[in-house]
């Protein structure tokens, strides 16, 4: 009998981990426009019953630069470049899965970031700073496929003879309710 193998859900879980990260500007940061953020599974694998993952948070900062500033009247204003910053910070993290074994695979299902907190570090007398203090929970959820073997069953149901009988029986049906003159036609087994 032929076999197939076939990937079989063992198990889920998900956990979180909190990432506190220190970011310094250069140059300094009058503010910031926009953070974009991405969680990056690098590694994976099962050791103990346990899902051990590796991989990292890619921010890629986009912060506006203060060069000199003018007033006209009651205006105020800040010429400076827009500029960015791209950090990648490791994380590692244990997912507890009951019945993981060795060998098993361990599948990233959903990736997200929870929430964030920014807080504005070393404040310059121009008003910039130098320093991003990031806090950020990640969350994973995973699942664990082991590898089964199934084996298929290749013999037809029915036989060819038994295929053509029936449609002989259903011909036959058809043309004796059309015209009752008709004689039934005859079987031709072919092996």
């Amino acid at each position: 009998m032929p076999v197939i193998q076939v990937p079989v859900v063992v198990g889920e879980g998900s956990a979180k981990i909190l990432l506190v990260s220190k970011i310094p500007f250069f140059p300094s940061a009058f503010a910031i426009q926009d953070i974009e953020k991405q969680v990056i599974i690098e590694d994976s694998m099962i050791i103990s019953q346990q899902a051990v993952i590796s991989g990292l948070v890619q921010k890629s900062i986009t912060f506006k630069t203060l060069d000199k500033t003018r007033s006209f009247g009651r205006a105020h204003c800040v010429y400076g470049r827009l500029r960015h910053c791209t950090v990648e910070i490791p994380f590692h993290l244990v997912v507890a899965v009951s019945r993981a074994l060795p060998g098993d695979t361990c599948h990233i299902d959903k990736t997200f970031i929870e929430g964030t907190q920014d807080d504005l570090l070393d404040p310059q007398n121009d008003g910039t700073f130098t320093t991003l203090l990031e806090k950020a929970i990640i969350r994973l959820d995973i699942s664990l496929t082991r590898t089964k073997n199934l084996f298929v069953n290749t013999r037809p149901q029915y036989s060819v003879r038994d295929i053509l009988q029936k449609l002989i029986k259903e011909t036959n049906r058809d043309d004796h309710a059309k015209s009752k003159r008709c004689e039934p036609i005859k079987p031709v087994v072919i092996d």
